[in-house]
């Protein structure tokens, strides 16, 4: 048995947790019987045998790592410099959009401008001065009507009135002359 191969000592060899225990090589069938192998005939009994088997492994204790101050504060700043971004953005869309709207403004203006910079040469224009004021006022031109001449030749006169205290005075004078008038024409 002293030539065997170092898989076959490992096959042999007993488990870590006791003595026991056998490891079935791999030249072995489930039922015990041996299988043959180059000419030599092995024979190995198991028994089925509960053990346990622990693995003690050792573990470095951790170094406590300091809080990363720096990757928050760099964290918190991108942050606030992306917020700052959008603010401005959202500023930025909202001056564009108040621009849109004034030029809109101005073209609409400037329309309105024109026609009515043409509805003032218009006005200026004698021919549509004319047409206007015969369509729209109903004036007649002068050559259309009948003319009539009126003869006054009764002479103008001036009455001075004077008071029985012998003074005139301006508003008194005035208001005579005014009643006196409309007495003369209604014939007192």
């Amino acid at each position: 048995m002293e030539n065997r191969t170092n898989e076959q000592r490992r096959a042999y060899a007993p488990a870590a947790g006791g003595s026991n225990n056998v490891i079935k090589p791999k030249n072995v069938s489930n039922n015990g019987t041996s299988l043959q192998k180059n000419g030599e005939q092995r024979v190995s009994r198991t028994r089925p045998v509960a053990s346990r088997s622990f693995k003690v492994t050792t573990r470095k204790k951790e170094e406590k790592k300091p809080f990363p101050f720096a990757m928050v504060f760099t964290t918190a700043a991108f942050t606030l410099l992306f917020l700052f971004m959008m603010l401005n953005y959202v500023e930025l869309d909202k001056y564009n959009s108040q621009i849109a709207d004034l030029k809109s403004e101005m073209t609409d203006l400037k329309t309105e401008e024109d026609k009515l910079r043409v509805k003032l040469e218009r006005r200026d224009d004698l021919v549509y001065i004319e047409e206007y004021a015969l369509n729209q006022l109903g004036m007649v031109k002068a050559e259309e009507l009948e003319t009539y001449y009126v003869d006054i030749k009764a002479e103008d006169k001036a009455d001075i009135i004077t008071y029985e205290d012998g003074k005139e005075s301006g508003i008194g004078v005035l208001l005579s002359g005014v009643g006196q008038t409309i007495r003369s024409f209604f014939g007192n």
